[in-house]
């Protein structure tokens, strides 16, 4: 997964996420951390965010939306 994609969320084995919640990787990695699309800011550090905006999701827990 690459910073900045955009991705539905399919599941969430944590339950962070609700199926079908868009998310923007926050780093490039198989397990991203992910932050809400509504906290996310392309300028922001993982730090930057508040605990319940962002957490950590599996590749195939996240389907890539093309814009």
């Amino acid at each position: 997964m690459e910073k900045g994609t955009k991705c539905r969320v399919i599941s969430d084995d944590y339950g962070f996420f609700k199926p079908g919640e868009i998310v923007v990787a926050l780093e490039t990695n198989d397990v991203p951390y992910c932050a809400k699309e509504s906290a996310y800011s392309p300028g922001k550090q993982i730090s930057d965010y508040r605990l319940d905006e962002y957490a950590a999701l599996q590749d195939y827990e996240l389907e890539a939306i093309d814009e």
